[in-house]
């Protein structure tokens, strides 16, 4: 148990090393009270853990498309509605960087509540509508992670559908595994690229035929093979990008942690208008 939570840990940490250098960060304003932020016009992370009894939330930010997506996060306390500052990330086309939360906090400078405020909510927008964020929690103590995003507006498949963050054979302990059913009556042929999460950069695409009204379940690995690729140590994730040009395809992605036998769906993530 405790190789595996050490392994995770290294990785967890890597990944946030090599992704804070991965997008360029512009570090937010000091906190102003507002008499109220119209949250319609964005979407919100809430509730966030930063650290009690070794909970802490990290984010995945997503561009997706091949040009750079700008995000900027407003930091909300709550129950007050007070505006502690504003930061914004950019991120690469098609990567999807990962932050812990307290490292975000830190950009927008909110430092510690005030007001009475006990929590705090981040606010999501972008110039362009072409963002979406995971948010999944980590146990630094168990081990243990799930997918803790809930969103007003998901990210849905179009032309092209997308799986965001997949652990690579980077991370043994906890493989993912890629489900892809086709609706079509008809054999499909979706074009897959198999892309860097850290830099957005497409390592390699193939074809793959998907037969009418199939489901697959497919190791990560198989991915890697199909491009005849191996990770290096530090290459933790990919993001996978399925052409859907007749949106017949649904994709879903878990991963299995070994140490519970049991197994985390983190498919969904949230479109950020």
């Amino acid at each position: 148990m405790f190789s595996i939570v050490k392994s995770l840990l290294i990785a967890v940490a890597t990944s946030v090393a090599l992704n804070a250098n991965a997008a360029e960060v512009t570090t937010g304003s000091s906190a102003e009270r507002q008499s109220a932020l119209d949250g319609t016009q964005y979407e919100v992370l809430t509730p966030i853990y930063t650290g009690s009894a070794g909970n802490i939330s990290y984010v995945r930010l997503f561009a997706s498309t091949q040009a750079t997506t700008t995000f900027t996060i407003t930091v909300v306390g709550s129950p007050s509605g007070h505006i502690y500052g504003t930061t914004q990330v950019q991120v690469p086309g098609l990567a999807s960087p990962q932050y812990a939360v307290t490292t975000l906090l830190t950009m927008a400078n909110a430092t510690g509540f005030v007001s009475g405020d006990t929590s705090y909510a981040l606010y999501f927008q972008t110039t362009s509508g072409t963002g979406a964020y995971l948010h999944v929690l980590y146990n630094s103590v168990t081990g243990f992670f799930e997918n803790l995003t809930a969103c007003k507006n998901y990210l849905l498949p179009g032309n092209f559908a997308y799986l965001i963050n997949v652990d690579t054979s980077a991370i043994p302990n906890y493989p993912a595994q890629i489900f892809i059913q086709s609706a079509a009556a008809t054999t499909a042929t979706s074009q897959v690229a198999v892309i860097d999460a850290n830099n957005g950069s497409i390592i390699g695409t193939f074809n793959m035929n998907i037969g009418a009204n199939t489901v697959l379940v497919l190791p990560e690995s198989f991915f890697e093979q199909s491009v005849g690729w191996t990770p290096s140590p530090s290459q933790y994730n990919v993001n996978l990008q399925f052409s859907n040009g007749s949106n017949d395809l649904l994709v879903g992605q878990s991963v299995v942690n070994q140490q519970l036998s049991a197994y985390l769906n983190i498919t969904a993530a949230c479109s950020v208008p």
